[in-house]
């Protein structure tokens, strides 16, 4: 955990492309072998779709 990094992606206005630049920093840093955690807390859950959770307001745990 010493060498973990953060990165936070924020901004009031909707539809700048916040999830879509998570969503491609991830894919990055996946491809380059590190471990990655994406984050989504937007309610309309625009990340959490991308990848492949169909219903993200069902979702109540994690």
């Amino acid at each position: 955990m010493a060498n973990c990094k953060v990165i936070a992606v924020a901004n009031q206005k909707g539809g700048v492309g916040k999830s879509t630049s998570v969503y491609c920093i991830g894919a990055g840093l996946a491809m380059d072998g590190r471990k990655v955690l994406l984050v989504d807390v937007d309610p309309q859950g625009d990340l959490t779709k991308m990848l492949g959770q169909r219903k993200p307001h069902e979702l109540t745990h994690t």
